[in-house]
Order: structure tokens, then sequence, then C-alpha cells
């Protein structure tokens, strides 16, 4: 596959945007710290054509890259160490372009890997960029991701819904190309 996105500058937010022309994403992101607060993205890579989104985090390539992005300057390696490995552990979330998680369809996929681990009371907060905003209408918790309630709301924000279980295969019709935020967390 070829790269359209990579890994974000020290210190970016790059969630905001996402490219146009990639249909496959895979992002790295940390937990929220509190109710509304947004995770970190420390990773991004997309794609035009479909790949195992797993196997591309163990590469020898894409973890240096994951390393780099995960560091900090009070890391140590083991501490490094710990949330590379639970990042190829931790499959978050995946939003898909078309509902029923794109089984009726092709569409554009972007999956979702945590770097802090399973979801807890906060979880992962994610804010879509300008294209997933339009274009998001359904959503699947990570096989391992121990998330089971997601709140969602409008672009404007005049909306919200919770909802529970592994996913949202319909986000019509209040979100469906109309999602403005996520939340998804273990309760």
């Amino acid at each position: 596959p070829s790269i359209i996105a990579a890994m974000p500058a020290q210190g970016a937010n790059p969630s905001t945007e996402a490219p146009v022309v990639a249909e496959y994403c895979v992002s790295v992101i940390g937990k929220a710290t509190g109710s509304s607060q947004v995770s970190p993205e420390h990773y991004r890579y997309c794609s035009d054509k479909p790949f195992d989104t797993y196997a591309h985090l163990k590469a020898p390539a894409a973890l240096a890259r994951l390393r780099n992005g995960l560091w900090t300057s009070n890391s140590t390696q083991a501490q490094l160490e710990g949330r590379v490995k639970a990042v190829s552990a931790t499959h978050i979330f995946t939003v898909y372009q078309h509902d029923q998680y794109n089984s009726n369809r092709s569409g554009a996929t972007w999956s979702y890997y945590g770097s802090d681990g399973p979801c807890d009371q906060y979880g992962y907060y994610w804010t879509p960029s300008t294209w997933w905003k339009h274009n998001a209408s359904s959503l699947r918790a990570g096989y391992t991701s121990k998330c089971n309630k997601w709140r969602l709301k409008n672009r404007g924000g005049t909306k919200w819904k919770e909802f529970s279980g592994s996913g949202v295969p319909n986000l019509t019709p209040d979100y469906n190309d109309n999602l403005g935020s996520l939340q998804v967390w273990r309760r």
C-alpha cells in the first residue's frame, strides 16, 4: 500500500483532518484524561488500498514511528515498550463509511488502537476529521477494547445520544453523515 499520511508532527493533533484520497487508515490514540477531553493521536497511517491494521502495527517501520510518537521526556524504556505492547493488543474501534459496517458495499474505514490499553471510565474521545463528520455511518468496538458504551454528538453539538453494546451498525437518522464527536468507554 502507498502511504498517504504518516506520523504527525510532535505535539500536533492531526485528528481534525484526514486525507481525502485515502480510504483505509489506522491511528493510535491515548486515553482521554476527562469526560470531554480529546484523545491525543500518536500515530497515523493511511493507504488507498486495504491492509491488515493489526499486522501493519507490528511491522518494524511502523513500530519505529510508533515508538517515536509515544515517547515523552519522562518515559522509561520499560514504560514505552509497555505502551507499544498495549497498542498491538487493544483495537478500540473502527469507523465505517456505510451502515452495517460496510457489509453491503465497499467503503472507507478508519481503525483506532489504544496506547493506554482497554477502555476504562473515561475511555477514548474522538473528534472526526471534516470528511468523517460528513461520511461516518457505523461504528464497531474492537474485540479487545472492553468498550461497551458510546456517546455520539452531532456536528452542531445540539444533539447527543448514548448507546450500549459492541457497536452502532446504523447511525441514522440523527448521526449518519452528521457525527461531531464520539466517546467510547467501559461502564
